[in-house]
This record gives structure tokens, C-alpha cells and sequence, in this order.
């Protein structure tokens, strides 16, 4: 009997787009370029791997007979968009590698030995979080624009920490912090990791839809991440991030409300004066006015202001532009605020319970 496989176009494209999102090839070692496929009992697996994180995805299809190989991801992931729309694509193997068809269209696929793919070792990790999918999703739309620089390692990764009631989740780079809360199941011992920024980036396309919920387990270097079909393995990023939640400084000072879409649009008229050498933007803030001034040298300079809610007293303030437009457009709803701390920070967020929380230091401008 034939070792193949028959599955539907529409499945193999989205599964072998989700697995070769988290995982980027690795060109200089050939089998990390190849996906991993192992069908048998009316199911295939795909698993990626670049060594630092694994991902696998289990699709239904119709087995002949069971077998393991390896092919060319970007070859299958090509051949599965290229396929006839509402096609089959059947996978067989040969004496001298695989071969695939769907329609009238026929391809040969060369492989290499299945046992040289690294295999994806779980450790035993059992879940430790429970949450529904989308506030996953959600927590991790909000911080995923912060990203550390090379020369802070341990703060590359989002943090997911155990609180009341659910899991916090943050991203913090030295200048900038954003952090949100969500409901969910977490067990008494679960203790905070970081998960790389990239992966966890990626891991949001590729779950969205998915499944109804997710767990997160893990053994202090390895995160399991459990969505439906599929699976993610990653390292955990090494090193300690910062205590945020220890040493949070009060807020002080009138609230500043405003209209988030106003506020964007706004920012990005006053961008139109922004160059690589002007990146801050002045901030004179009065009696419900917000006014943002930037000059630079090659571009010129412009100013606008907005209508806003403040009953406090003048004052002039200095922070990134990219950063403050940032904050904003994660402020869902029609309304959020800007609080100072007493360290000069600002903070924003929309006005509700649940909104993440978006922090920026100052800066001279």
C-alpha cells in the first residue's frame, strides 16, 4: 500500500503558513530549512523547528498508509498556494523522495532523513495558565510595539506574571513600559517568564482562530504554548526583568481626557517636521489645551493643538513622538487619559478597568 496522504489545499496552505511564521529558516544548516510530517490515524503533523522554538500543527486528512519525512517548507508552502482553488493535494512517497499532486499539476519534492530533524521535546511541561484565546490576543496586541535593543537581552520577550484573578502581561525597553491585565486559571506555583518578542509576535498570527483557549506551562527555560492543533515550544528569554509593579511611582497632577483619534491624528500632522535627528516633541499643556510643537532642521517644524479635558496648571513637557503616537493607538474606545507620575512620567490608557497601561519617561526637547 501507498505511503500518502490526501488533504484539502485550503488546510495544508493555512497550516503550513502558521508553523513557517513562528519559525524563520535557517540557512546554513539544510534540515531546518525542511518541515517535519508525520501521518497517520486520519491526521498530519507539521513541526518546524530553528532549534530555539518549535512549532507544530496537527490538520486532518486522509491517511493511506502512516509515514514520517521531511520536505522543503517553502516548496510545500508553495505548492499548497499555488494548488486549484478548492483542490486536493495528495502526498506520496517515492523511491527517490516525495511527490505531490492536485489536479492535472504534479511535483517532486526531494527530502532529507526524517531522523536528522530535531525532534520537539516537551519535558513534560503541563499547563499552568488557562484563558480564552481572545485575551491572549488581547494582552499581547497591547505591548508587542515595545521592543528592547540588543544591549538589554533579558528585557527582549513579553513577561507574563501571576496576579490576582489572572495574568499580567508587559513589555518594557528601558525607556518605555506598557502592561495589561487579562483574566485566566493559574496555578498557585506558576512562576513569571519572558517569552521572546519575536515569537510570541508571531505565535498571536498564528493562533488567531484557532481554538477557544490557550495554556501556558513551563519548566523555567522551555514555554509551552497550547492552542487547539497547535503547538508552540520556545526558550524562555534568560536573565531577570524588571520589577515594574515594585517601584511604580504615584501619579500626580490633573488628569489630562482626550479623543484618541483626534489625539493620532494630530501626532501625525506634526510628524510631517520629524527626521531622524528630531525625534522628541514639545508639549505645552494649558487650561483644556494640548498644544505638540517639533522642529527639525531638514524638514522644518509644525505645531498643532487639540482640545482636550485639563483643568491643571501650565506646564511644558518633552517626549518621543513615536512613542506617544504608540500609547495612543493602543487606547481603545473614545476617550483615555495622560497622568504624570512624580518622576515626570507619562502615563496613558483608556478610561476603563480593564485598558492596559502605557508608561514613557520624559525627554529633553
Amino acid at each position: 500500500m501507498t505511503q500518502s496522504f490526501i488533504i484539502e489545499s485550503a488546510a495544508l496552505r493555512s497550516g503550513v503558513s502558521a508553523v513557517r511564521s513562528v519559525v524563520q529558516a535557517v540557512k546554513a544548516i539544510p534540515i531546518l530549512n525542511n518541515l517535519r510530517m508525520d501521518a497517520a490515524d486520519g491526521k498530519v503533523r507539521l513541526l518546524a523547528t530553528n532549534q530555539d522554538c518549535w512549532s507544530e500543527i496537527t490538520l486532518p486528512a486522509a491517511v493511506n498508509e502512516p509515514f514520517a519525512t521531511t520536505v522543503s517548507a517553502a516548496l510545500l508552502g508553495d505548492i499548497a498556494a499555488r494548488a486549484p482553488e478548492g483542490s486536493q493535494i495528495e502526498l506520496s512517497i517515492t523511491e527517490s523522495g516525495a511527490a505531490a499532486k492536485a489536479g492535472r499539476a504534479r511535483w517532486r519534492l526531494p527530502t532529507l532523513p526524517v531522523e536528522k530533524f530535531p525532534p520537539m521535546n516537551s519535558h513534560g511541561i503541563e499547563p499552568a495558565v488557562r484563558m480564552k484565546l481572545s485575551d491572549m490576543l488581547f494582552a499581547i496586541a497591547a505591548v508587542e510595539h515595545v521592543k528592547a535593543g540588543d544591549h538589554k537581552p533579558h528585557l527582549q520577550g513579553m513577561l507574563v506574571r501571576r496576579i490576582d484573578k489572572g495574568i499580567e502581561c508587559a513589555a518594557f525597553d528601558g525607556n518605555r513600559l506598557s502592561y495589561c491585565a487579562v483574566p485566566a486559571q493559574v496555578s498557585p506555583d506558576f512562576e513569571m517568564i519572558t517569552i521572546p518578542t519575536e515569537v510570541i509576535k508571531k505565535i498571536r498570527t498564528a493562533i488567531e482562530g484557532a481554538a477557544d483557549e490557550v495554556t501556558i506551562g513551563h519548566n523555567g527555560r522551555l514555554a509551552l504554548i497550547e492552542c487547539g492543533p497547535a503547538r508552540f515550544l520556545t526558550r524562555l528569554v534568560e536573565g531577570k526583568f524588571t520589577p515594574y509593579w515594585t517601584a511604580m511611582p504615584e501619579l500626580v497632577g490633573e488628569p489630562v481626557l482626550f479623543e484618541p483619534k483626534e489625539m493620532i491624528d494630530a501626532m501625525g500632522r506634526v510628524a510631517l517636521a520629524q527626521d531622524q535627528y528630531s525625534t522628541g516633541v514639545r508639549i505645552d499643556l494649558e487650561a483644556d489645551k494640548f498644544t505638540m510643537s517639533l522642529a527639525s532642521q531638514t524638514a522644518g517644524d509644525a505645531t498643532d493643538t487639540v482640545i482636550v479635558g485639563y483643568s491643571g496648571e501650565q506646564m511644558r513637557l518633552g517626549f518621543s513622538l513615536q512613542y506617544l503616537r504608540d500609547a495612543v493607538a493602543k487606547c481603545p474606545g473614545d476617550e483615555a487619559e495622560m497622568r504624570l507620575d512624580a518622576l515626570g512620567n507619562a502615563h496613558i490608557f483608556a478610561r476603563s478597568p480593564e485598558a492596559p497601561r502605557h508608561m514613557m519617561c520624559p525627554m529633553k526637547v
